[in-house]
């Protein structure tokens, strides 16, 4: 009887693992484009640091940027054929307001209430959590411009050090 049992749950084993090994097949449509090269990120533009100036705070008001601060992305060596070149930003977002870059501030001499916004060459906002730029090249080389403004968050701020760190990716269709 047990021998039957045993029979019976290897059968029914066997059913299963027959259900487990049927698969759905699906269609995965790939649409590329290859581009004899890419741009080179200008030795500039590699691992810059804009410089913002100094800003006078006690005239800010939350949300509004100030201390404008222009800073460009150069692209060489573009090949004809690139088409349209991307840029996105990447970075922590500011715990009261997402959309902008957070500023360090874990030193007493940083500043605190702050972040930084940045925009694109018509000064619109680029939201930090989720952002892409797109320019149409037309040469075989480019400068992407943008600019860096501090934006206060808080009605309680302590002026001081500004840094923050962000990346940019570049890519083309």
């Amino acid at each position: 009887m047990s021998r039957k049992y045993f029979s019976l749950h290897l059968l029914l084993f066997a059913l299963s693992i027959q259900s487990l090994v049927q698969a759905e097949q699906v269609t995965i449509n790939i649409s590329a484009k290859v581009i004899e090269s890419t741009c080179s990120i200008s030795s500039e533009t590699s691992d810059f640091i804009v410089t913002m100036q100094p800003a006078d705070a006690r005239s800010s008001t939350v949300g509004t940027p100030f201390g404008e601060t222009p800073f460009a992305i150069k692209l060489v060596n573009c090949p004809a054929d690139a088409g349209n070149v991307h840029v996105k930003f990447s970075g922590s977002s500011d715990a009261n307001s997402p959309n902008l870059l957070q500023i360090n501030n874990t030193n007493a001499t940083d500043a605190k209430g702050f972040a930084i916004g940045l925009y694109d060459k018509n000064r619109n906002n680029l939201n930090i959590v989720s952002n892409a730029t797109t320019f149409a090249l037309d040469s075989s080389e480019a400068q992407l411009d943008f600019y860096a403004a501090y934006i206060r968050t808080s009605n309680a701020y302590t002026a001081g050090k500004v840094t923050a760190v962000v990346s940019f990716d570049v890519s083309y269709d």
